[in-house]
């Protein structure tokens, strides 16, 4: 089953309602670095969630490319 995937600002984390999404509550949450913002997903087939209206909406091959870059991944992680 596809999923499409959607960064929430951490402004909007409150607003996140787990039962439309793949995550089951804020501590599965991914966030970046900065801890400003989070990714969820849902399943492509079933309707965006209304909390997500007007937030960009990306493939799995797109979020993986962003989450590998600077702002989601320690370039020096600790051993």
């Amino acid at each position: 089953m596809t999923t499409t995937y959607v960064i929430v600002p951490a402004a909007d984390v409150a607003l996140i309602d787990y039962s439309e999404i793949l995550e089951s509550g804020e501590s599965t949450l991914r966030w970046n670095l900065a801890k400003t913002a989070v990714v969820v997903n849902f399943y492509s087939d079933h309707p965006t969630p209304s909390f997500l209206d007007g937030l960009a909406q990306y493939t799995h091959a797109e979020i993986l490319e962003i989450m590998h870059g600077p702002d989601w991944s320690d370039p020096d992680p600790q051993p």
